[in-house]
């Protein structure tokens, strides 16, 4: 069994990295668990399927993340999702590490990665 860990920043942000196919498996798993696409799931999904082009563009501006839209009434209700993404590539292999809201529930996250197949640890971050 594959294994990773979320990591949980001071200003409780969650992070998770993952190979971009088991990022963008994970992205639509906690989509289905929460019943229904938001709009900053629905711009994850459209920068993980297109790797190549948000990473060589993130590379030409020189960012390292890629910041997800929201619209105000998604924020107001608290139906924010992801934050950011930062596109990278260890030797050949595409990678993306996944910034969660401080909202998300890492319970959601949790379960959706074990639905996903990983085993996973929690990492608390402190100062």
């Amino acid at each position: 069994m594959r294994s990773v860990q979320i990591r949980v920043d001071v200003g409780k942000y969650k992070y998770v990295t993952l190979p971009v196919d088991d990022a963008l498996e994970l992205v639509r798993a906690i989509s289905e668990s929460i019943g229904g696409e938001v709009e900053d799931i629905r711009e994850a999904c459209r920068i993980l399927e297109n790797f190549d082009v948000f990473y060589e563009t993130s590379r030409r501006k020189f960012r390292d993340y890629l910041v997800i839209p929201h619209t105000p009434s998604d924020m107001i209700r608290g139906k924010v999702v992801i934050d950011k993404l930062k596109l990278f590539k260890d030797g050949e292999a595409k990678m993306a590490t996944i910034v969660f809201d401080r909202r998300v529930d890492e319970n959601l996250l949790l379960d959706s990665l074990r639905k996903i197949g990983y085993s996973v640890g929690v990492v608390h971050e402190s100062l």
